[in-house]
């Protein structure tokens, strides 16, 4: 490589803006911060454009094959947009109403054990460590340091009645939230809408940009890369999906047949939390034997031991059948993915881990299995 008068300007560019971002490294995230919050409710109307866009064209899909129209119908993309948001809220509102009434009943069940388990504790304790004496002898403690403890009540009163400032704070705070993200709601589903309507139009405008403005060598491998971003990310939400309908509904029928309580919440709360590959299953798991613990500590075991045999079994017969070669990701990658993307960006980042890495292993395999130029 030459290094004539550009590429040495070019150089220098480079190292001052590397240095220039480790130097200035916190301000740099903060910047980046700001611009990601106040871009947020365009960030989400983009996920939940990508996510409702299956489903519409599932639909369009189906009732173009029904209709065979023989021109195009204006209305077909509206009622398709329609149907995939009207489908989205009924999953979430039928996955609420199933897991809150039983989840309060559950609820329940362990507040009226707590008094029982209590009395318990204290039998226990006063066999075992003579509370009562322990008791006693504090009771004469406290009496002999009676100046400090009034001291100590009263600053208490004091920080009570003087914090009712910080209180209002905490309310404020509170209220200022929930009206933001009813805000960034509304927002992102309006321009989730807007997308989802001109998508055909806002990809030609994309595309006309970029052959633009990029080199035509550097066009073509970020059209390859966005193909295979969109590909990943496609399949491996389908995927998921249909796993967790699968698992959860197996979870269900078979806590049915085994004769445990919460069968159709736990079901559900274990089609959900599957949806984070690996981890989410054993998540829901560990909060549905914590339920039937609060009923029978043998129905805890039982649904354990039932719960490992199925995500065997899922894990090895089913999952293989249904996510087939869409991903093609060795189980090493999706748990490396899992492990860091949870580490930098929690429980989006082992959502997204997957599909990322997904899209980087497919392009560095079609690299490799290029034949190199003589």
């Amino acid at each position: 490589m030459k290094l004539n008068r550009k590429t040495l300007f070019e150089i220098a560019i480079a190292a001052l803006l590397l240095f220039l971002a480790i130097h200035y490294w916190d301000q740099a995230v903060g910047v980046v911060g700001l611009i990601f919050a106040a871009a947020s409710p365009l960030v989400f109307g983009g996920i939940l454009a990508f996510i409702v866009n299956i489903l519409m064209s599932f639909y369009e899909r189906n009732l173009h094959r029904l209709i065979k129209p023989k021109k195009p119908l204006k209305f077909l993309r509206p009622l398709c947009m329609l149907l995939a948001f009207v489908t989205l809220v009924l999953v979430i509102f039928l996955i609420i109403r199933m897991i809150v009434p039983e989840l309060y009943e559950c609820l329940e069940v362990l507040v009226g054990a707590i008094p029982n388990a209590l009395r318990t504790v204290a039998r226990w304790a006063e066999d075992t460590l003579n509370i009562s004496g322990l008791f006693n002898q504090v009771m004469v403690e406290w009496q002999a340091n009676q100046e400090k403890l009034q001291e100590t009540i009263s600053k208490g009163f004091n920080a009570v009645l003087y914090g009712a400032g910080s209180v209002m704070s905490v309310v404020v705070s509170a209220t200022s939230t929930v009206v933001s993200s009813v805000i960034t709601l509304f927002l992102g589903v309006v321009f989730a809408i807007h997308l989802l309507t001109g998508k055909e139009r806002l990809g030609a405008q994309v595309k006309k940009l970029m052959d633009h403005f990029l080199p035509e060598k550097i066009n073509s491998r970020a059209r390859y890369a966005l193909n295979i971003l969109n590909d990943s990310f496609h399949s491996y939400i389908v995927c998921q999906v249909t796993e967790a309908c699968i698992l959860g509904a197996l979870c269900s029928i078979g806590m049915m047949i085994l004769r445990l309580d919460y069968a159709l919440m736990i079901g559900c709360l274990i089609g959900v939390t599957a949806l984070i590959p690996i981890a989410g299953a054993y998540i829901g798991g560990g909060i549905g034997a914590i339920m039937l613990f609060s009923v029978d500590p043998t129905k805890a075991l039982i649904f354990i031991i039932f719960l490992v045999v199925l995500q065997q079994i899922e894990g090895n017969v089913i999952y293989p059948r249904v996510a087939g070669s869409s991903l093609g990701l060795p189980g090493i990658l999706v748990l490396a993915a899992i492990t860091i993307g949870g580490g930098l960006l929690g429980i989006t980042g082992m959502l997204i881990g997957v599909p990322l890495t997904t899209a980087i292993y497919r392009m560095l395999k079609d690299h490799v299995s290029k034949p190199k130029a003589a």
